[in-house]
């Protein structure tokens, strides 16, 4: 029988030993990318529970939400492959949240291209005139449960911007 999980609830699944690296380097990731966020746009949080859908959220003064972030953290660097995927259940998401006017950010932590000993921050804004990605199915590689057939969208790495040229959300 398979268990069925609880996505309101926090984080407590056990992890295959073999991939605790790639979820440190996650958790480790989002810690880091949160104060960057925060230092270039203020009002960022991180969303509660393990399964929300995106990782981060900004709100403007009066507390409504504007804008969500999702890190995806990679061990690659920005010209290594031509697409980066993320799984097509953030990208319907996004579509749901843009046709109410909150914006969608995909932020890609991959190692440095000069110095892979260091990171860098890619970003994609998902916008429904956005023409930069594409839709497979088939085995896409999952950190948690080795390869496994799943919907992803995958956005052509030419597409991306360093996280220095995000603009503020406007008022």
């Amino acid at each position: 029988m398979i268990e069925k999980i609880d996505y309101s609830k926090p984080y407590k699944h056990t992890i295959k030993k073999n991939h605790e690296q790639f979820l440190k380097l996650g958790m480790t990731s989002e810690k880091s990318v949160l104060e960057i966020l925060n230092e270039k746009f203020g009002n960022i949080t991180k969303e509660k529970y393990f399964y929300s859908i995106f990782d981060f959220c900004e709100k403007n003064a009066d507390g409504k939400i504007i804008r969500f972030f999702e890190l995806k953290s990679r061990n690659c660097k920005i010209d290594t492959f031509k697409d980066l995927c993320f799984g097509k259940n953030k990208f319907d998401k996004a579509k749901q949240l843009i046709a109410n006017n909150i914006k969608v950010v995909f932020i890609w932590n991959l190692k440095s291209k000069n110095d892979p000993e260091q990171r860098e921050l890619y970003f994609w804004e998902y916008t429904k005139d956005t023409p930069t990605w594409e839709y497979k199915f088939g085995f896409i590689k999952n950190t948690y449960v080795a390869q496994r057939k799943k919907e992803a969208i995958f956005v052509f790495t030419k597409y991306l911007k360093k996280l220095e040229f995000l603009e503020p959300v406007s008022p």
